[in-house]
């Protein structure tokens, strides 16, 4: 039973998914997600209490999966800058493969109302931690001549400001041309924002998306 109602919940959560980005959040109803997840209703409720609960529980197990991608980046390498390279480049190509979950994520969220600002703002300042973390053990390891000098907390949240900015701007208008690539631009201004100098960036390449849009060297 545990079995099933697992795999009840996940197709359940693949169905909102898809039927938001393809139709909006407000235009969905719980009968078409349970159409497209070919369950029955009865086993909606047994996961979800409303659309807003799936469609949140959807929208935090694919930040899990984001913020876990971010965590496997920084263990991936000791170089600080390849550690944020590698997570910011991971980020875009997530969006990448994902646009379905990308466009609830960045675009629909808000349409829940207080709810989904809540579970957005709880997002962004998970990932400031994580970067002000990254950040101290970086400062913390490098010589002391070389040391980054301190920032104020609120850039933190600047930066994940700006990374969000410019991937909501690849979900909402991917065919628009752009003059440099957005994970390319997004780690400039990390870069700028945490007064990181750019010609300290170490020679250790980034792992590359699947596009190949992203160069750890501007």
């Amino acid at each position: 039973a545990e079995a099933v109602g697992a795999a009840h919940r996940a197709r359940l959560l693949r169905a909102i998914v898809g039927a938001v980005a393809e139709r909006g959040y407000a235009s969905v109803r719980i009968a078409d997600v349970v159409d497209r997840a070919r369950v029955s209703r009865q086993s909606f409720y047994t996961q979800f209490n409303s659309k807003e609960a799936c469609f949140l529980a959807a929208h935090a197990d694919g930040i899990d999966v984001i913020l876990g991608e971010l965590g496997a980046q920084i263990a991936a390498t000791e170089a600080p800058l390849a550690q944020l390279a590698g997570g910011i480049t991971a980020y875009f190509a997530l969006a990448n493969r994902e646009p379905e979950f990308a466009r609830c994520m960045l675009i629909e969220l808000p349409a829940i109302g207080r709810a989904g600002l809540t579970a957005r703002l709880d997002v962004h300042r998970r990932v400031a931690a994580l970067l002000a973390t990254w950040h101290a053990a970086a400062r913390t390891a490098a010589r002391p001549a070389e040391r980054w000098p301190t920032v104020a907390t609120s850039r933190y949240a600047a930066a994940v400001g700006a990374i969000h900015d410019l991937v909501f701007d690849l979900v909402a208008d991917p065919e628009r041309p752009r003059e440099h690539p957005p994970a390319q631009e997004a780690l400039d201004a990390v870069l700028v924002l945490l007064e990181i100098p750019h010609q300290q960036q170490e020679p250790e390449p980034s792992v590359q998306p699947e596009d190949g849009s992203f160069s750890a060297h501007g």
